[in-house]
């Protein structure tokens, strides 16, 4: 069975310190990778409104505290 690049590395990184640095490299762009599609779905990940999700989410907020702030002001 054929290795992949990455398996070699992961071997070869434990006795040979250039190999460490290329696995750690690596490891740095598989977690970009991952921090980029989630930071898409904070925006609008491909939905059909143009709004992110930390978007609604605080213009949920804001209605709730207008809400809020004429109940209280009716209360006067």
């Amino acid at each position: 069975m054929r290795e992949t690049l990455r398996d070699y590395i992961e071997e070869k990184a434990a006795s040979d310190g250039s190999y460490a640095i290329a696995w750690a490299l690596l490891e740095l762009v598989e977690a970009q990778k991952t921090i980029g599609v989630h930071l898409k779905y904070l925006g609008n990940g491909n939905a059909a409104t143009t709004m992110g999700a930390i978007e609604a989410f605080g213009m949920h907020i804001g209605e709730k505290l207008d809400a809020m702030t004429d109940a209280l002001r009716e209360r006067e």
